[in-house]
């Protein structure tokens, strides 16, 4: 196989984690494209009154805080400010990490960055900007439970987004010059500071470098760090992709891999990191809906892949299905929320867009593969002559022909106090104002969930 077979491949079965840096961080700063952490730079300068006239355009954040400290600076107001100017600053998400996000089998991201910017591209495509994505972070200082993935990692079903160099905060806990780098590094390799936990996630998987941007020493030492024993020994058949302009433009950072990373890593040449996120997002589109195999040894169960749901209304197997008029949305989506918080895939029209043959057969498909149909019930769907929501409400009545007696499929939720429809009397039901579900209700539908799985495993 070649380069993109072998990395998709490895992806499909679910063991890559993406490492994600700074290169792939642009912004808009009037009318043009800039890369975010020189835009912080020239804010941190103008905050800390540091004259950068001599730099140029390229300067780092290192070099205008070395700058500060030779003025007689104070170290701690840089991370207090940097902190404030990233907050109080309009960054939208960048294109190449929503591109990441839609790539549902990555579970596990781990960032260079102290944004929160892979953990909002996160939400908005995964949970249409709901914050479900869990976020952690390391730093020397911080208590070593804290500064390492969660104890019930391996059943989590959120996303989660480590940083590595820490998180920003107003205080002096992430890495903000070279001797902050210097610092964590020096860290991470003691047993006492060293998140266990995470290294053993990394040692277990293939990982994807992607704009990381480290200088060659770092390059080097991070490769050992995560592979856990001499580069060269090659015990380990876990895959290392790198795809930065460092790695591919310092000669001898590449010799150096080449040599003594042999059969198990792999350089992207063609172009910068921004451009092969985007072959990756197209390449990983074109596939057919797939089912990735079992993350070996982390308790989650295999999900259906797709490469956008909010956008082409695929749905995971399995998942429960909410149906709903437009005029219920608030409640439709607060009810989403709730199972979604709880670890249940759900599906609901986010676009409401009801008209032609397409949006049918997509709810005809979606209905004929979820685990249970809500119906979201109102004075709305009452006063509705017609609407998207009554032709869901007949292809669920179709397929709830076709189940045995007895069977747990079609639940009205209703959402005001308005009676529930005829066809839905003979069906359980509690009321739910405006979408709150109960905490008995929720985990009533986890277990209805559960035993179908099991039945189809079984089976």
């Amino acid at each position: 196989m070649d380069f993109w077979d072998d990395l998709i491949g490895f992806i499909k079965g679910g063991k890559v984690v993406p490492i994600v840096g700074q290169d792939l961080l642009t912004i808009e700063v009037d009318g043009r494209q800039v890369a975010l952490y020189s835009h912080l730079a020239g804010l941190l300068a103008k905050e800390l009154k540091v004259d950068v006239g001599d730099l140029g355009d390229a300067f780092t954040i290192n070099q205008v805080v070395c700058r500060y400290l030779q003025n007689g600076g104070l170290p701690a107001k840089t991370y207090l400010r940097l902190n404030s100017i990233l907050a109080n600053t309009p960054v939208s998400i960048p294109e190449p990490l929503r591109q990441l996000a839609r790539i549902k089998p990555f579970h596990l991201f781990v960032s260079t960055t102290f944004d929160g910017l892979m953990e909002r591209a996160l939400n908005a495509e995964r949970f249409s900007g709901a914050e479900r994505t869990v976020s952690c972070s390391y730093a020397p200082n911080l208590e070593l439970d804290r500064a390492d993935l969660p104890r019930d990692y391996k059943n989590l079903r959120q996303p989660l987004v480590f940083h590595l160099f820490g998180k920003s905060s107003e205080e002096a806990d992430f890495v903000v010059t070279e001797e902050d780098t210097l610092e964590f590094v020096s860290a991470l390799q003691m047993d006492e500071r060293r998140p266990n936990r995470l290294f053993d996630e990394l040692k277990g998987n293939h990982l994807l470098l992607i704009g990381n941007n480290f200088p060659d020493w770092l390059a080097r030492f991070f490769l050992r760090l995560t592979k856990g024993e001499r580069l060269s020994a090659g015990v380990s058949n876990k895959m290392q992709y790198f795809a930065d302009d460092s790695s591919r433009q310092d000669k001898n950072l590449v010799l150096f891999l080449k040599s003594f990373g042999r059969a198990h890593l792999e350089i992207f040449t063609e172009s910068g990191p921004v451009d092969f996120v985007r072959q990756l997002s197209e390449r990983w589109a074109a596939l057919p809906a797939a089912r990735p195999g079992p993350n070996a040894g982390s308790g989650r169960e295999p999900v259906a892949v797709d490469s956008d749901p909010v956008e082409t209304g695929a749905m995971e197997r399995n998942a429960i299905f909410i149906s709903y008029a437009r005029e219920d949305e608030p409640a439709a989506h607060r009810i989403a929320e709730s199972l979604e918080e709880a670890g249940l895939s759900v599906w609901l029209d986010r676009s409401q867009i009801q008209s032609g043959e397409a949006w049918k057969e997509k709810i005809r498909r979606n209905v004929s593969r979820c685990a249970l149909f809500l119906a979201v019930v109102s004075r709305n769907t009452h006063q509705r002559r017609e609407g998207g929501f009554l032709f869901e409400w007949f292809l669920a009545e179709d397929r709830k022909q076709w189940l045995q007696p007895g069977e747990i499929f079609i639940i009205p939720v209703p959402v005001d106090d308005s009676e529930v429809p005829e066809r839905f009397a003979d069906k359980h039901y509690d009321r739910y104002p405006d979408g709150n579900l109960t905490s008995d209700f929720v985990r009533g539908l986890s277990k209805a969930v559960d035993k179908i799985k099991n039945r189809e495993r079984a089976a």
